[in-house]
């Protein structure tokens, strides 16, 4: 198995609230799939691992923003460039 695909599941399933139950309909699989995923028995299918993905970056834009930090794409963002005209 793919260890960065295993690796971001177990991040996941480590960190996300909730149940293996829960991930796994975030996922659109069954819970079955997922525990062979994450126990290294089957290969992480792209779909599966492209979605997994997506929900690592909301984990991480949630605990960004949880410690104060603004989002990377809020901080590009015109609005967050143009000065503050009290200025």
């Amino acid at each position: 198995m793919n260890s960065l695909r295993h690796a971001v599941l177990r991040r996941i399933a480590d960190s996300a609230p909730g149940s293996v139950d829960a991930l796994a309909a975030h996922l659109e699989v069954s819970p079955a799939e997922l525990a062979s995923w994450l126990e290294g028995r089957a290969r992480v299918p792209d779909d599966v691992f492209l979605r997994a993905v997506d929900i690592l970056a909301l984990i991480r834009a949630g605990a960004r923003s949880q410690r104060g930090a603004r989002p990377a794409a809020a901080a590009a963002s015109p609005a967050a460039r143009r000065p503050d005209p009290k200025d």
